[in-house]
């Protein structure tokens, strides 16, 4: 199969600052162009602040001019480990308007590519791009920060340039497709009820996205993960056993309703859940 790759006329716009050092957060390579009838921002941002388990940073890209319009793209939010497991109970809402989600593994610095469009406005043209920085810790928010980062402004000359690209020949093409549902389970339960609260539209969700692949002709199902986890709430053990027996039960569901060999699952956990 061959791809052919179309770069139209685009607009090409000039990097503007880097971070500042009163901040945890810096930007490379930072740019807003315009492609086509939508403005574009991407960049690069370099965290190296260490978050505590319940706390949570912020990042709201901005673009404003100097009559006072204004925009707010979608926020990026660093979570500490408990704080991780809490967005993902309530991810649906964040996902909805394109928020994106990190959690914060270590100390050292942790860079996070950062790329989203909206519909090009006229007062976008003398537009300046700026990161707000906000921190909140165990729901107490903190003073914020904020540090322009790119500037749009049009070149006087352009040259569109049509690009083809041919990709590497593959003997087997191999791809991952991912399913996320979260399902509810009452309280030290492993079963799955499929009329117990969402239940019934999360595992619709998941029967979904395997029949697309099983009705394709040209798919082979070689392997089926499931990753699951428990809330972070309670002592280890019981929330480990928990969420064993959950995503075992998951995998006993699936395997219910297919004819799938046993040998093409394979189940594990998200990391620690809860404490040790």
């Amino acid at each position: 199969m061959r791809y052919i790759f179309l770069c139209g006329c685009f607009f090409l716009f000039s990097f503007l600052a880097h971070g500042q050092k009163d901040s945890t957060v810096t930007v490379n390579e930072a740019q807003l162009y315009r492609m086509g009838k939508q403005l574009v921002v991407s960049m690069q941002i370099n965290v190296s602040r260490e978050l505590a388990s319940n706390e949570s940073l912020v990042l709201i890209p901005q673009l404003r001019d100097s009559l006072k319009n204004f925009m707010e793209f979608p926020r990026v939010y660093i979570n500490g480990r408990r704080q991780h497991f809490v967005y993902l109970r309530n991810s649906k809402q964040f996902v909805q308007v394109g928020h994106l989600e990190v959690r914060r593994q270590d100390d050292s610095v942790q860079t996070i590519a950062y790329l989203r469009s909206v519909p090009f406005e006229e007062w976008m043209n003398h537009s300046v791009l700026s990161l707000e920085e906000n921190s909140c810790h165990c729901g107490e928010p903190e003073d914020g920060f904020s540090q322009d980062v790119a500037r749009l402004n049009t070149l006087s000359e352009l040259h569109p340039q049509l690009a083809f690209m041919t990709p590497q020949v593959e003997d087997v093409k191999n791809r991952n497709e991912k399913i996320y549902a979260y399902l509810d389970f009452p309280l030290n339960k492993t079963d799955i009820l499929e009329d117990f609260r969402n239940n019934a539209a999360e595992l619709y969700k998941i029967k979904e996205g395997i029949d697309v692949l099983k009705r394709d002709s040209f798919v082979t199902i070689s392997g089926i993960h499931i990753h699951g986890f428990a809330s972070p709430e309670g002592p280890y053990m019981n929330n480990k056993r928990l969420a064993e027996g959950r995503t075992a039960a998951l995998k006993d569901y699936i395997f219910d309703q297919y004819d799938f060999p046993d040998s093409l699952f394979t189940t594990n956990l998200l990391r620690k859940i809860g404490k040790e």
